[in-house]
């Protein structure tokens, strides 16, 4: 599984593999039975992302209809200077 592959989310957002997502109503190619949130477990070459649910269970759904879930931390807490996406090699 490679880390650095990133795709783009429903609004131009980048999704990269740990991120959360939101997960849209299925439709007739789709193998989950309603929406959900879930985390991006693996990002396939052809933009699709493998996301796990709640449960363990997981699907795969094209990267462009997911949505990005903006997680917003307190700065004194988490921004400490530290450029993580470049720590992790994943720019």
């Amino acid at each position: 599984m490679a880390t650095n592959i990133r795709t783009k989310d429903i609004n131009g957002d980048w999704i990269k593999v740990y991120s959360d997502v939101e997960v849209p109503e299925p439709n007739d190619t789709d193998t989950h039975l309603n929406s959900f949130k879930g985390c991006v477990t693996e990002i396939l070459g052809n933009g699709n992302c493998i996301v796990e649910d709640s449960e363990g269970d997981s699907f795969e759904i094209e990267g462009v209809r997911l949505t990005l879930i903006q997680e917003e931390y307190e700065e004194e807490v988490y921004d400490r200077g530290i450029d993580w996406d470049e720590l992790w090699g994943i720019k």
